[in-house]
């Protein structure tokens, strides 16, 4: 569902209520169309995490800025604005939005709306792209999953740079790694014999290497007393259970183990 085109006054340092409404009015037209009713109704929690993914979307064109003016922050496990919270209720009202409450054990998720049939049409507003794209993909990827969408904004970059209380940088970071993967290499001109000779030594080391593998014996099981022992220890009562307090320094936050997924 691809809005019209409206121009949004800018207001960078403000948040703007206007803009709040329309993503939010947006989010619940896209989950309108789901084929599961459930998921056509979208609570609090939802509305916020797909409110700062419109944010964040926007920010990766825009240096930075977030397209409502809402100051986002790590708190518990996703970002969270309290200004951008005590918004949905007034801007559900204002979309004219279904309201319906039922019994959960979670306090803050037992309420979801949903907008009335005659209210689709005029939700469409003139939202840019950058904001349509990932809240559509989203919603229509996790609807009111609570889990698997907190599960998605917590691995968004500016969760994974941030710790608890921190504001939320939504700034793109340089993926320098990347861009110097996509520049090409020098080009290095060698004779044929150079190339030739660094060839043969190339094949000389591979086949020291594959000449040592095989060489190589794996060692006998050595059954001394320190086998016994083990074999005793194994085949005897279980240790007594131990209880106590693991404790992780404030530095595991912003460690590199959290967004690098190439470290083990």
């Amino acid at each position: 569902m691809r809005p019209p085109a409206r121009a949004f006054r800018t207001t960078s340092l403000t948040v703007d209520a206007a803009r709040i409404e329309a993503v939010l009015g947006y989010a619940l037209a896209v989950a309108a169309q789901a084929d599961d009713w459930q998921r056509r109704e979208l609570g609090p929690i939802h509305l916020l995490k797909y409110l700062y993914l419109a944010d964040l979307g926007y920010a990766q064109t825009h240096g930075g800025e977030s397209f409502t003016g809402v100051d986002w922050r790590f708190h518990k496990f996703g970002p969270w604005s309290a200004g951008a919270f005590e918004r949905i209720e007034p801007t559900m009202a204002a979309l004219h939005a279904e309201r319906r409450e039922f019994i959960s054990r979670y306090r803050d998720d037992n309420v979801r709306w949903k907008l009335p049939a005659d209210q689709l049409g005029t939700r469409e507003s003139g939202l840019p792209l950058e904001v349509v794209l990932p809240v559509a993909e989203a919603v229509r990827a996790f609807g009111s999953d609570t889990s698997a969408l907190l599960h998605h904004v917590y691995r968004t970059p500016p969760m994974l740079r941030a710790a608890p209380g921190d504001r939320l940088e939504l700034k793109p970071e340089l993926e320098t790694a990347e861009r110097a993967s996509t520049e090409p290499l020098p080009e290095v001109k060698l004779s044929k014999t150079k190339a030739k000779k660094i060839r043969d030594e190339v094949q000389r080391r591979l086949a020291r290497k594959r000449e040592g593998r095989r060489t190589v014996a794996p060692r006998p099981p050595r059954y001394d007393g320190i086998f016994a022992e083990g074999v005793a220890w194994l085949d005897g009562p279980e240790p007594e259970p131990r209880t106590g307090r693991l404790s992780f320094s404030d530095d595991v936050w912003t460690s590199r183990a959290r967004g690098d997924t190439d470290l083990p």
